[in-house]
């Protein structure tokens, strides 16, 4: 099986905490096999089963202070 990596840009994101929350929450989406936020830059970068949209991460980050940009 292959997989597919998708590059989603977050905001919001500020300590180690708001890292391991933003990969946990993003590792709920159907298809997510792998999620690697960098806090540097923050990208979440996604590896998975298929293409992972914008909308869905967005929607996982419901209730946080992290934004798709």
């Amino acid at each position: 099986m292959s997989t597919i990596t998708s590059t989603i840009k977050l905001t919001g994101l500020h300590c180690e905490s708001c890292k391991k929350i933003s990969e946990k929450r993003v590792k709920k989406i159907e298809g997510v096999l792998e999620a690697t936020t960098d806090l540097e830059t923050g990208v979440v970068s996604i590896n998975g089963t298929r293409q992972i949209e914008k909308d869905e991460v967005q929607k996982v980050l419901e209730g946080t202070d992290y934004q798709v940009n």
